[in-house]
């Protein structure tokens, strides 16, 4: 059964009302069962958050950065598109010769538009401003709204936000603890 999350009520901060929190997370979630969640194949977590090699279309979990608070974490994973992360927003660009170009803003300037092409395993490619003709912002992450709402019940969320918490403040070694713990390969 599929976890079903209210969406008939919003709360101010623009979550579903009754909407897991990060201090559900923190007293209810176990980070080694999360582990178990963020890798498992029906949900994919890993395939575009945790890849070993090549190109990884969303962001590395295992960084530190500011902004990134729990309560930001949780809201991302209910609401991937309310906030999108610098570089991870999709932008299409047509140029002056009608090349269409979809791909992440990496960097914009006055006088250039770098993307990152996820068609070409994320290839930088740079575009003079007065070669583009359109560059068109994108609203939706690439994260699939209501990805979520895979997970077998509220309990798996809460498991799931609290590896995200711990990978996020612990970083790459506390990713490898708790896929050891889970039992899960990287």
């Amino acid at each position: 059964m599929a976890c079903q999350l209210p969406r008939s009520r919003v709360a101010a901060s623009g979550a579903p009302v009754g909407a897991p929190s990060d201090a559900d997370a923190l007293a209810h979630g176990n980070a080694a069962r999360g582990a178990a969640v963020f890798f498992n194949e029906k949900v994919a977590c890993a395939t575009c958050h945790a890849v070993p090699y090549g190109y990884q279309l969303g962001p590395h979990l295992t960084d530190a950065r500011d902004g990134a608070t729990q309560a930001y974490l949780v809201e991302s994973m209910l609401k991937p598109s309310a906030k999108i992360r610098e570089g991870y927003q999709q932008v299409t660009a047509i140029t002056a010769d009608g090349e269409v170009l979809s791909g992440f803003l990496v960097s914009q300037t006055d006088d250039e538009v770098v993307l990152s092409l996820p068609t070409d395993k994320g290839a930088k490619r740079t575009l003079a401003s007065d070669d583009i003709d359109e560059l068109i912002p994108q609203e939706q992450s690439t994260m699939p709204a209501g990805l979520i709402g895979q997970l077998q019940d509220r309990q798996a969320f809460l498991d799931l936000a609290r590896f995200v918490f711990a990978i996020s403040d612990g970083g790459k070694n506390e990713l490898r603890r708790l896929q050891q713990e889970a039992g899960v390969a990287p």
